[in-house]
C-alpha cells in the first residue's frame, strides 16, 4: 500500500468508504472526502471498522476548539519523520 500511496495510485485502493457520503453534510461531497479519488482513500491505512469509524468522525464531524488542532498537528509533526515506526504499527494492526 506504501509503495502504491507513494506512486500515486491511492485512488486504486478498494476502501473509498463510498457508504460513508452524506449528500447533507456541509463540505463532504464538495471536497471529495468519501469515495473514489477521496481524502478517505489517500490517507486511510485503517485495519480495522472501529478505526475506519473514528476516521470518519475525523473527516466529517467537528473539528474541535484550537487546542484540539494544535494537539492533532503536533501529534502529526511528530509523527512524520517516524516511517518506520508508522510501517511496523500498520503491521501490527493487520496481525491483530
Amino acid at each position: 500500500m506504501s509503495l502504491k500511496r507513494f506512486n500515486g495510485q491511492w485512488n486504486t485502493f478498494e476502501d473509498d468508504r463510498e457508504d460513508f457520503r452524506d449528500k447533507s453534510h456541509n463540505y463532504i461531497n464538495d471536497l471529495d472526502i468519501f469515495g473514489r479519488n477521496s481524502l478517505f482513500q489517500w490517507i486511510n491505512t485503517c485495519n480495522t471498522y472501529i478505526r475506519r469509524q473514528k476516521l470518519r468522525q475525523l473527516l466529517s464531524g467537528v473539528v474541535g476548539n484550537t487546542d484540539d488542532i494544535r494537539e492533532r498537528q503536533i501529534a502529526i509533526g511528530e509523527l512524520a519523520g517516524l516511517l518506520d515506526w508508522r510501517q511496523r504499527f500498520q503491521v501490527e494492526g493487520m496481525l491483530a
